[in-house]
């Protein structure tokens, strides 16, 4: 076979040529081992996934069936019922706190310099919240100016002093009944439709 070469200064490296070649064909096939190591991880992790995604919807499932079944067991009437006392018996706790803080602060500003607060008792009865205030006062203005005060603040209705006493000191010490109309929320609809009673 006849062989032509047109450069001018021929060089046949067929070893350089090789070698190249075997590197290229290295990295490729390790590039490739590579990427199919990485391909069979991954498939194996998405099989684990796969099962563990299977296994958490059939325990959705299972536990989907367990509540329906729960729900079918539970007497929706007794649960309405059991909500409307439970409403009722929170109104009726709302009803009966007595707030001391803004009660004293009320009183604080209704009393005259010359009366002096001596003791007070809540009496709650049928939603409603009675007061018996022991007052000592110098003079009979002073009487008549809590009374007054009282009325005034539109928060105490019946408001009336009874049981006068005189003191050694001069001074008078009076018990003043009231109805106490503190800030209260409306009451809850019963299962009937009217209002909640104790």
């Amino acid at each position: 076979m006849l062989k032509g070469n047109l450069a001018t200064r021929p060089f046949y490296n067929d070893r350089l040529v090789s070698l190249t070649v075997g590197v290229i064909a290295a990295a490729v096939l390790a590039l490739t081992a590579f990427n199919a190591t990485q391909l069979y991880s991954l498939t194996r992790e998405r099989a684990v996934f796969t099962k563990e995604i299977k296994a958490n919807d059939d325990q959705s499932r299972a536990l989907h069936t367990q509540a329906n079944e729960l729900t079918k067991t539970i007497d929706m009437s007794y649960m309405k019922a059991l909500h409307g006392n439970v409403s009722e018996a929170n109104y009726l706790i709302d009803r009966r706190t007595f707030s001391w803080t803004a009660f004293l602060g009320l009183l604080e500003k209704t009393l005259p310099y010359g009366a002096r607060l001596v003791e007070v008792s809540p009496k709650p009865e049928k939603n409603v919240m009675h007061i018996d205030i022991t007052i000592v006062y110098k003079a009979q203005a002073d009487l008549i100016a809590v009374v007054d005060a009282m009325e005034a603040t539109k928060l105490f209705k019946d408001v009336t002093p009874s049981a006068r006493n005189p003191n050694d000191d001069g001074t008078q010490t009076a018990l003043i009944q009231a109805i106490y109309l503190a800030p209260m929320g409306e009451a809850p609809q019963t299962r009937s439709g009217r209002r909640g009673q104790p």
